[in-house]
């Protein structure tokens, strides 16, 4: 779930790795895969952000539509949650509210960073 805010220079995402693939890269890695604390893995973590921008650039997405921070989470989205419609669709809307935290946390670290590198130019 890619999530922007008409306020912010950059849009954020929530995503829901694959756990095969997850456990896959871990075994790769030599890591442990723990079902309940991989999505909180930073090597894995940079890896999925690394993926995600690649498949931007190679489909020619504006910086707008690249997200500047992603947020690992381990549950799917599902109707049984309420993130999604009984036709598969996702409520951005409840989906924003239940990541409120999550995306503003991204967007405070997104924030940092910018006037850090702004001070450093002065």
């Amino acid at each position: 779930m890619v999530c922007g805010d008409s306020k912010k220079t950059c849009t954020v995402a929530i995503v829901i790795p694959d756990k095969d693939a997850a456990k896959a890269w871990f075994q790769q890695k030599g890591k442990n895969f723990d079902a309940e604390t991989f999505c909180k893995d930073a090597d894995f973590k940079k890896e999925v952000f690394a993926n995600i921008i690649t498949l931007a650039n190679e489909n020619h997405l504006s910086s707008l539509e690249k997200p500047k921070d992603i947020f690992l989470h381990d549950q799917e989205f599902s109707v049984d949650n309420n993130i999604l419609t009984p036709t598969f669709k996702l409520k951005r809307n409840v989906g924003a509210q239940v990541f409120a935290k999550e995306i503003a946390d991204m967007y405070a670290v997104i924030e940092e960073a910018e006037a850090k590198r702004n001070a450093n130019r002065s």
